[in-house]
């Protein structure tokens, strides 16, 4: 039998660490060693860093030049050769993972060959486009030309419940296909927990802390609502309440979370680690902490969320699509949406480590979910729509 050809489209795509790359990783690495696909990567790269060396072959970038306001994102120039090799390929299937240049290509490719197309709603882009020209006017009008990607496609894929009164709200009005994300990331036995602690304190170079540990890993970005926990912070600081807080990843709002942890006076309780992409690396940050603050209200789906739960990490959120699939002191935590509720949510948290204990354990047991589970789902809808 041959293999199916899938083409995965996505802007985002490692070494660019984002949710959404994380998932067409996942995805493309599984349905080729686990499910006998060959699969095809079409995606970016950064012209400011170059093409990566260490790429496969069945991977096809075109070069992205980044744009202040957009992090990582920006200008896809869509080159005629690098096009001529994606159009080029004899694809079964084609999954897009945005609606924009890379997203709105694998949409012609599979309309001209006669395949279906499956696209996936991973964030609220009308969010960016907002943040980006500060119009509301100009944000309607790009969703509203972005949805008919969407109508477009043979499938609409969501990975929450949560996202779909979101892309309705957006003006999609057909039918949704709800598949969630999972982790790469497996829970560990307490011995491998021990060994990532051990690790963790080593990457931060100390012997040991006897003060609970907050932890924050993803951009360092203001629709990540960091502010709101710098804020909470602060007023645990005011309360003489000990903690030590660690922020993991980079983003073009970090230089002024900096100066808010230096006017807020937090600077012997917060450490900017940086960006790794190191997979044991982020297993033992999560082993270290007592509770991972998330208060987004922009994430539809996070991988965040997932990996927590394999850890058996409790997360405080805010009241949001961010939340959905956890309830207050059952298996995660949730907060109002300002500083106040968020630190006396914490206060709650780490007065009462048996609670604690109790929701990441329920957490583990809900919330987690392997790559696996996740892509076994999107292969038997691929092959169900092949064979239609």
């Amino acid at each position: 039998m041959e293999k199916i050809v899938a083409g995965e489209f996505s802007e985002s795509y490692p070494p660019l660490m984002d949710g959404v790359g994380q998932v067409v990783k996942n995805y493309e690495r599984i349905l080729r060693n686990d499910f006998g696909y060959d699969t095809r990567v079409v995606t970016t790269y950064s012209t400011q860093t170059g093409l990566p060396s260490d790429d496969d072959g069945n991977i096809i970038r075109f070069p992205m030049t980044p744009v202040k306001g957009l992090g990582a994102y920006g200008i896809t120039v869509m080159k005629r050769d690098i096009k001529k090799r994606a159009t080029g390929i004899d694809y079964d299937i084609i999954h897009t993972h945005s609606p924009f240049s890379i997203g709105s290509l694998g949409r012609r490719i599979a309309a001209k060959q006669h395949i279906p197309h499956v696209t996936t709603f991973h964030s609220q882009f009308r969010k960016d486009i907002l943040g980006f020209t500060h119009s509301r006017i100009l944000a309607d009008i790009g969703t509203s030309y972005l949805v008919r990607h969407y109508e477009k496609a043979d499938c609409v894929i969501v990975p929450s419940k949560g996202s779909i009164p979101v892309l309705r709200d957006y003006g999609y009005k057909g039918d949704i296909t709800v598949i969630e994300n999972g982790t790469d990331l497996k829970p560990p036995t307490d011995e491998e927990r021990a060994a990532y602690r051990a690790k963790a304190l080593s990457l931060l170079k100390r012997d040991s802390i006897s003060v609970p540990v907050f932890l924050y890993i993803g951009q360092h970005s203001d629709k990540k609502n960091i502010p709101l926990t710098l804020g909470s912070l602060k007023i645990l600081k005011e309360r003489n309440i000990e903690f030590l807080m660690i922020f993991v990843g980079g983003g073009e709002d970090k230089e002024k979370y900096v100066k808010m942890v230096a006017e807020y006076n937090l600077q012997d309780n917060v450490i900017f680690y940086g960006i790794t992409r190191n997979r044991e690396d982020i297993a033992a940050f999560y082993s270290l902490a007592d509770i991972f603050l998330f208060p987004s209200a922009y994430d539809t789906s996070s991988l965040t969320t997932r990996e927590t739960s394999a850890f058996s990490l409790p997360c405080l959120f805010i009241e949001s699509v961010t939340s959905e699939g956890f309830e207050d002191g059952i298996n995660g935590f949730i907060a109002q949406p300002n500083p106040e509720s968020y630190a006396e949510n914490i206060i709650r948290i780490i007065s009462d480590g048996e609670l604690r204990k109790t929701v990441g354990k329920n957490a583990l047991e809900t919330r987690y979910r392997s790559f696996y589970d996740a892509a076994k789902e999107i292969d038997e809808l691929y092959r169900k729509l092949i064979s239609h």
